[in-house]
This record gives structure tokens, sequence and C-alpha cells, in this order.
């Protein structure tokens, strides 16, 4: 929303039940509930209110338990108890005769009423099946509008004394909540901006008024989530323990399937799902330049069966088909597979454990930052399975991350060294190392420049293309990937 000219947000009601959040939190909980909870399931709704929510997710075929201090004022259909989440003895109880019981757990605007924030997700996760979703939203004390009010007067906007009287005690931050569901035993952790929150905001509180066209011209130089009245957060409970905030075997492999069901780009899909179609161009343009060079270098011959590890949409199917080889698709995902297998590919649903190829049958495989997704175990695997299907002479040829310190639960990068000994160890020698997305712009650039993706992409375009051209088939610390290119020994 641009602009507003009300006083306060209008009431809102659905099925003649008061709506006791942001109605925009109740529309972007459900359509998240709905992406991942099959109707039928099992829902607790802690923190009901008078059951507007609880009503919406009966309404919509769920079975659904809600819980709320005292039933004074529950108008839903669905089972209610009574529990006050600050008594532990009730909260044992009731924990005691829900553990392990429902496939989704949902707390709208309570976290923030909670005397133990920690402990109320525990509790939360305690009450979830293995794989069950928790889904949260809560005040966004990073909004514009907050930060503005905090700058003035120190403190966060609904956390003020007004907003004490009916409970609002603990501000929880993004970055925190994150913090905290990731070390309480949760992964697959999203957050997302959500509520009233215009632009320019207009009302005879000149004040409001004032303090939102403040925030919101300040907010250029704003980090983190500085849009959206509140924000929501959804987090999977993981039944594995998957080392750290890393996703393990099983929820690496729901990840990516999951990041082709829901992304229509199909860049995004395999480079940054959560990136503007430039950001990822960018990307694009330098591998593709870095591989036709390197095999041109080589002298290698244009022909023969190649195997491309996570193909995706087909991006790399269509560079090694223009280049007269016989291109052949693997991917976890019958998504891509189908998309892939559309527009005239050969692509097959598969895991890069085990290849569904014989012996020494395949001329080139090619892995573009693929492997750098698969948990340690699974890129073993992958390497043995490469090595085994490779006839001798033919080549592995790869694009992976080689920065050993990136936080994301999705990547388990190797240094170069252990690139390569993973390699050397099963037959194969290096003909071609050299690294590339150096991303010195970005990386260095202040990052409250207006703009900073844009303006750093660009800057970095020219600066990668000149790094490459100097640093041509040269090793480097300071790359965050390397292209490497393996033949397997006659």
């Amino acid at each position: 929303m641009y602009f507003s000219y009300l006083n306060t947000k209008e009431s809102a009601f659905y099925s003649g039940i008061a709506i006791k959040a942001d109605p925009l939190v109740h529309d972007d909980i459900v359509e998240a509930v709905e992406l991942k909870i099959p109707r039928g399931s099992n829902i607790l709704d802690w923190g009901c209110g008078e059951g507007a929510l609880s009503q919406r997710l009966s309404d919509l075929g769920y079975n659904v338990v809600s819980v709320d201090v005292a039933q004074d004022g529950f108008k839903a259909k669905s089972k209610f108890e009574p529990i006050d989440f600050n008594d532990p003895e009730q909260t044992t109880n009731f924990l005691n005769r829900y553990a392990n019981t429902f496939d989704a757990v949902i707390g709208v605007e309570v976290i923030e009423h909670v005397e133990n924030p920690w402990q109320y997700i525990r509790d939360l996760k305690c009450c979830l099946k293995d794989n069950g979703w928790l889904f949260l939203s809560t005040p966004n004390i990073t909004s514009w509008y907050s930060r503005a009010n905090f700058l003035i007067y120190g403190r966060f906007h609904q956390f003020e004394d007004n907003d004490r009287k009916y409970g609002h005690i603990n501000p929880i931050a993004p970055d925190e909540m994150h913090y905290i569901l990731s070390n309480t035993g949760f992964t697959n952790i999203n957050l997302q901006p959500s509520g009233w929150l215009p632009r320019i905001w207009l009302c005879s509180d000149l004040r409001a008024s004032l303090f939102n066209i403040f925030g919101y011209l300040l907010s250029f130089l704003m980090k983190q989530m500085k849009t959206g009245w509140c924000y929501t957060a959804s987090a999977q409970k993981s039944d594995v323990e998957s080392g750290g905030d890393k996703l393990s075997s099983e929820e690496y492999q729901f990840f990516w399937k999951k990041i082709h069901s829901d992304t229509v780009n199909d860049m995004a899909a395999v480079c940054f799902p959560d990136k503007p179609r430039y950001f990822n161009a960018f990307f694009d343009s330098i591998q593709r330049f870095a591989i036709a060079r390197a095999l041109r270098d080589i002298g290698f011959s244009f022909c023969g069966d190649t195997l491309d590890l996570g193909c995706g949409r087909g991006r790399w199917l269509k560079f090694w088909k223009k280049r007269g080889l016989h291109p052949i698709g693997l991917d976890i995902s019958k998504d891509a597979v189908t998309r892939c297998n559309n527009l005239g590919y050969h692509a097959l649903c598969g895991s890069v454990e085990q290849l569904p190829f014989e012996t020494e049958t395949l001329d080139v495989v090619s892995s573009i930052t693929v492997l750098l997704h698969t948990p340690p175990d699974v890129k073993s695997r992958a390497i043995e399975e490469i090595v085994r299907v490779l006839k001798p002479g033919g080549k592995a040829i790869l694009i992976e991350s080689t920065w050993s310190n990136d936080p994301s639960p999705h990547v388990f990068p190797l240094s170069l060294d252990e690139w390569c000994k993973a390699f050397e160890q099963h037959g194969m020698r290096s003909v071609w190392i050299e690294g590339h997305c150096y991303n010195i712009v970005r990386r260095n650039l202040w990052q409250r420049v207006p703009f900073f993706d844009r303006v750093a992409i660009s800057l970095d375009w020219v600066v990668e293309y000149c790094l490459m051209t100097a640093f041509k088939k040269k090793a480097s610390r300071k790359a965050m990937q390397h292209l490497m290119i393996f033949e397997k020994k006659q």
C-alpha cells in the first residue's frame, strides 16, 4: 500500500468473528498454511482470540484445536481449550496431552505477550509432529515507522506504555526470531514482512503522519526488514540432527523440490530464488563465459553424451546442445524434469547418489553449483558415481562454492583443496582450475547505498570480467567459486 488517509486500521471480521490482529497477517498465514499443510491435517491455534483464524482454517477443511487464556468471547466452532501461557503447570499438562500431535502450530500475535519467548517456542515445538510446521507473527520493530519512533522516544512502536496494558512486553526483531528458531530445532526458516503499513500515512494524528514520512525517507539507509506493520515466520521442525543450521539429506531434497514447485522464473529457480532477474543474469553470464573459454582453451571436443546434474529448468542442457553435445538432465524435482522434457530436452528424475547409467558410458558430467548444495555424505557418494559413469578420458566440469564460511543452511561448501582431493582420490586429474565470482564491489560497497544490489551488480559486471581475464586459469582465495575441470585417467 502506498497511501492511506485512515486515522486507524479498519476493524475486520471473518464470519462475524472479530479479527484480533491485522487482517493482512491472517491472509499471509492462511496462504502459507495452504502451501505447506494438506487439508484435513491437525492444526493448533495457540492464542486464538475470538477464533476468527480458527474458523477460517476449519472452513478450509483443517481439524483445529483452539487455545487461549479464557473461552469468554470465543465464537468459532472448533474445539477450544483454556490455558494460561505464562502458567507452567497448565502448560505442562497441555503439552503432556498433545505432544507430537499437530501437523502445524500457529501463534498469531502471541509471542510478544509471553514472559519467555524461548520457552514459548519450545512448547510449540513439543506439540508438533516431526517435520511439522510452525507459523508465527509479531509486531515488526524494525519497520521504518518503529525505528523513527525509537529514534525520538526510545521505544518501539506497539511497545509503548499504552501497549503494555494489553500485554505487549517482549519486542522481538526478525534476526532475533531467526536466531531463536534456528537454535530450538527448526529449519527451513522463512521471515516475511506482513500487515498494514502505507508509505504515506495521512491522518488526524499529526505525530503518526510525520513519523511515517520521516521513517520512510530514512528507510533507504536502513538494513533488515523495514517494511510491514508485523512480520510472519514459518519454520519446520526437524526430525533429525543436521549439524548446526545446515539441512539434513532429507531436508535439502524437500528444499529444492519446493523451490521448483513454487518459483515461476526459470533463472531464479536455479540461482537465487529471492533475487531479481538482473541479479541472476549476472551470475549466469560469468558462468557461461568461464566454461566456454576454458573448454576452448583445453581443446575440448564438443561431441558425446553429457549428463547435467541438477538440471533445473534446462539452463545448461540448452548450453550443451547448442555446442553439439547430446545432453541428458537429472534432477530430484519432478516439476523441473517435466519442464525440461516439455522444452524438448531429455531429462530424468533421480538422485546424484545413484546415477541411472551404466559404468563408463558418459563423456561429460557437469555440475554447475549443484554439489555444493548436497550434504557431505551425499556429496561423497555423488563424486563416486560421477567417476563411475565417466569413460576413461571423460570430463567432470564443475562450478562450485569454495567459500567455506557460507552460512546458508542449504550450502555445504568445500575448500578448493578439498574439492580437488575428493576427485583425485577417485582417479581423476585436474586440467583446469580457475577462480571466479569475486563480487568485489558487492562485498565492499556500503550496504546502505540506495538500490544496493543493482548498483553493486552493475559495477561487478565490469570488474568480474576484468579479473577473469587477468587471472585466467588461476586459483584465488578471494574467489567465492571456482571452475574445476577434472579428467578421468586412462
